[in-house]
């Protein structure tokens, strides 16, 4: 839900606003999860969630989101901060770019 809409763009700011890379990191997975769950809240009180294929797909969502958070705070544990902060804004560069192949991949398709 985020990284479609502002996970990029909250990233970058807060790359912006924490200069060690530990603390971004800690402030990005807070407002990604607060973020996430007004999401969420939201579809379901608009009816969005009530999908038996989303049914179906959360558990398994839900699961690798928790494992790519422990694997990512023992990553984050084990790298030293310069390079954590150069990993963080990789991922950064890698969902825009991810994000903008998604745009034009739709806008192909809708002009053939």
């Amino acid at each position: 839900m985020i990284f479609g809409t502002s996970g990029p763009v909250m990233v970058g700011h807060l790359v912006t606003r924490f200069r060690d890379a530990h603390t971004l990191r800690v402030n990005i997975s807070a407002a990604l999860l607060l973020l996430s769950g007004l999401a969420s809240i939201v579809m379901g009180l608009t009816g969005r969630l009530s999908s038996p294929e989303l049914g179906a797909w959360l558990p398994g969502l839900a699961l690798t989101a928790l494992i790519s958070l422990l694997l990512g705070h023992r990553l984050a544990h084990r790298l030293p901060a310069a390079q954590l902060r150069q990993a963080i804004l990789g991922l950064l560069i890698l969902s825009g770019l991810s994000l903008l192949a998604q745009v034009a991949h739709a806008s192909l398709g809708r002009s053939s």
